[in-house]
């Protein structure tokens, strides 16, 4: 089924309640307590249980009863896991993507037991020692902690300590608030993203309709521009628009501490690189089960870990599997548009790799800052001069590699977003009501 005629067909009450809409956010909390919450629960239940009950090579067979189970709960009820909804049923499907890799990651490729510890912990007792609740709670803290925050396995860059003592009851208070003030701002960003994409003149005559050839790449460099950048900004709304609302509650309810909530995204400015992008300014929730496939993959052929060719495995084993994770989104929007993701997440390592080719040639006509740094120690004002330049020259190289990034995404994100304005992304709306859209019809209406 079409998910465009889904959503026109949806029947509104007179008070303009949408029960379908209400349903599909039914549909996606169970579906998240089925497929995300509980195997989370198991995969903690299986670490937590003792090796001399459950041995270490049990684990893989248990991911694999896992695997049978979605491919048979999938095969045989499929329709019933779609919403009609198509925000929705990419983000279930991409959930389901993190939950899979996530439980592989813990139960095949990592040892959480001997590899993991929390800047909590006694340093002279293992969680192998703990009793076996306190270790149930260690390890479900493990498997949900998708960045690691507070961890020995803390994802590089976030805006925290690896480890922050509990906080005072005005400290909660005042992230509560925050985390209000920021979801809301949130929801509404999100909110604007999607009017303009409604309502942008250069999107109106625009063929989405499934077979279409038609593509963003045919508009203006800005036009285009301007539109890869507005499906981009949605995405960051929205996910930060989550992110703190989970957070109020988890922090309101004493659950967790204020410092276990580091800001979702990371800072425009180290966007200077295809590579800081991905790895410093965009999120990293799925950082740590994307890079271990990698790294075991490397271990296993034998490769020396810090070695150039285990970074090129590392890298495009990463991108590979957010492109597999991703690629679970496109499947329950519908079989038609799997895989459509695929190709421009597995682009993005050879963006990467040029980059380092670039770097490294710089670095052979001594134009890198280890080089070009060097002061002379005979003259302050010879040195405040050579600063100077190193400077403007650091500069400059960071505003081409803007534009390189920005050249970058622009070309290869019309990969991502044409199947999904084809598939309705643009025209449904992501929450039941728009409140941007509500206010502007409130005033033409008058």
């Amino acid at each position: 089924m079409n998910p465009i005629s889904t959503f026109n067909a949806l029947q509104m009450d007179s008070t303009g309640y949408d029960k379908s809409r209400t349903n599909a956010e039914v549909d996606r909390i169970l579906f998240h307590l089925q497929y995300i919450v509980l195997p989370s629960f198991l995969v903690t239940l299986i670490l937590a249980s003792e090796r001399n009950v459950l041995p270490r090579w049990t684990h893989s067979l248990f991911f694999f009863a896992f695997l049978v189970y979605l491919l048979y709960s999938f095969w045989a009820h499929e329709s019933q896991h779609r919403t009609g909804y198509v925000w929705i049923n990419y983000s279930m499907g991409s959930a389901l993507g993190s939950c899979i890799f996530n439980t592989l990651h813990f139960l095949v490729l990592a040892d959480p037991l001997e590899e993991y510890r929390h800047g909590g912990d006694d340093p002279r007792v293992g969680p192998n020692e703990f009793q076996w609740t306190k270790r149930m709670y260690w390890v479900w803290r493990a498997v949900i902690s998708l960045r690691g925050v507070g961890w020995n396995c803390q994802a590089p860059g976030l805006s925290t300590a690896r480890y922050t003592a509990p906080q005072t009851g005005r400290d909660r208070l005042k992230f509560c608030l925050s985390a209000l003030q920021q979801s809301f701002f949130n929801l509404l960003l999100v909110d604007a993203v999607q009017t303009i994409l409604q309502t942008a003149p250069f999107l109106r005559n625009f063929d989405t309709q499934p077979g279409s050839n038609d593509s963003i790449r045919s508009l203006p460099y800005l036009q285009r521009a301007v539109c890869v950048a507005t499906w981009f900004l949605g995405g960051y709304a929205g996910i930060r628009f989550y992110y703190y609302a989970v957070a109020f509650v988890c922090v309101g309810s004493g659950y967790s501490e204020a410092g276990d909530w580091p800001k979702p995204f990371g800072s425009l400015k180290e966007a200077y690189s295809v590579r800081n992008f991905w790895g410093r300014t965009w999120h990293q929730f799925i950082r740590r089960f994307c890079i271990s496939p990698g790294t075991k993959l490397a271990k296993a052929l034998g490769v020396m870990p810090k070695s150039l060719t285990a970074v090129f495995i590392k890298l495009y084993t990463t991108f590979f599997v957010s492109a597999l994770m991703h690629s679970l989104g496109d499947y329950m929007v519908g079989r038609e548009y799997v895989g459509v993701s695929f190709g421009f997440f597995f682009l993005q390592p050879f963006a990467i790799m040029f980059e380092e080719v670039v770097k490294v040639t710089i670095r052979r006509h001594g134009l890198d800052a280890s080089s070009t740094c060097q002061l002379s120690e005979h003259s302050k004002d010879h040195d405040s001069d050579r600063e100077s330049l190193w400077s403007l020259r650091a500069r400059f190289i960071k505003a081409i590699g803007y534009a390189w990034v920005a050249f970058w995404l622009s070309a290869t994100a019309p990969l991502l977003i044409d199947p999904a304005m084809r598939a309705g992304f643009d025209r449904e709306p992501i929450f039941p009501r728009s409140p941007i859209q509500s206010i502007v019809t409130a005033f033409t209406s008058q």
